[in-house]
């Protein structure tokens, strides 16, 4: 109700903070409440921030390109990284969208603009170690044995040719367009016990976000207490031995907002990730044998075509650039 929180806009500012889809009754309920309040709303809109590239430093430099050429550099990644396990023994899936779009449109979903992939926690850190050695793209991780600092708790391959930017409003950064490679553990067999580990996880993303993400770049931030979270977080990914546990999952410190949280605070039964090859945009990949079970434990019914307000890109696809213009053999304008 306006009224219970702005009695008097003349004398005091007032911040409101909602969703995107209760923003316009919002409006409303103010202009009802007085219409000469309108004139007075500075509104800071996420979405249209995001399509703003006009903080991008240097863009002149720089050539606009489009979704096609992010799937392409996307895939190019993908293909090179699924040479390199295969030589070096490690295993992998496709997971999340990129299982989706390998199941349902056997490649990219037309509207994605990224790549997931998930490892078995043993194959992640063995990855982690090996991978930077003469790899031709960049790899971040909190857990790889270096001294350079990662603020995400997930894995990402990075093209060295294509850059995004990124926004959490209001901060905005400009980084290399990356494949996110997700670590896999395992899960308890009981159900309660099962969700407690998940919240555990999400707690420490908040303990990451706390102490490592918001001081990062201040005098606040210590270089010690990032160290002893990233022992907090390995420890916490190696509860549960992945080779030895009935149920396995994608472990992640945080709070994944866009997928069924009734249906993911478990791993699903490890037999359904036997190996499987799809085919995704030509080329044949390793999925789970059981990715029905798995894609509906995190989105219901699948194969169900999202409305088109989901049928949106994430930010990258608005604000993607390369560094040389016949990197993709095409005007990129």
């Amino acid at each position: 109700n306006p009224e219970e929180i702005m009695p008097d806009l003349t004398k005091h500012s007032y911040i409101v903070i909602s969703s995107r889809f209760s923003t316009e009754s919002i409006v409303n309920d103010i202009k009802n409440y007085n219409p000469e309040y309108l004139d007075r709303i500075i509104y800071l809109n996420l979405y249209e921030f995001l399509e703003d590239d006009s903080k991008l430093p240097n863009k002149e430099k720089l050539f606009k390109t489009d979704l096609k050429n992010l799937q392409a550099e996307n895939l190019r990644m993908l293909r090179w990284y699924h040479e390199f396990c295969i030589e070096n023994n490690l295993r992998y899936y496709l997971s999340y969208g990129t299982l989706l779009g390998a199941v349902r449109h056997k490649g990219f979903i037309p509207w994605d603009d990224d790549v997931d992939i998930s490892m078995p926690f043993p194959d992640y850190v063995r990855f982690c170690e090996i991978v930077k050695q003469g790899a031709p793209y960049s790899f971040d991780s909190i857990l790889c044995p270096n001294d350079d600092l990662c603020l995400s708790t997930i894995g990402q391959l990075k093209s060295n040719k294509l850059i995004v930017t990124q926004s959490n409003f209001p901060m905005i950064c400009d980084d290399y367009l990356a494949i996110d490679i997700w670590p896999m553990g395992g899960y308890p067999n009981d159900e309660d016990e099962s969700k407690e580990y998940y919240k555990e996880l999400a707690n420490l993303g908040d303990e990451w976000k706390e102490k490592v993400v918001i001081p990062y770049g201040t005098i606040q931030f210590d270089v010690d207490t990032y160290w002893e979270m990233v022992k907090k977080i390995a420890d916490a990914y190696g509860k549960y031995d992945y080779d030895e546990s009935e149920y396995v999952g994608e472990m992640y410190c945080g709070r994944l907002g866009h997928l069924r949280h009734d249906l993911i605070r478990r791993g699903v039964n490890k037999n359904n990730y036997a190996e499987v090859y799809l085919s995704f945009e030509g080329t044949e990949l390793i999925c789970p044998e059981g990715y029905d079970v798995i894609l509906r434990s995190k989105y219901g019914n699948y194969m169900k075509m999202p409305d088109e307000f989901e049928k949106r890109t994430h930010e990258f696809a608005k604000n993607a650039y390369i560094i040389s213009r016949d990197y993709f053999n095409r005007d990129t304008n």
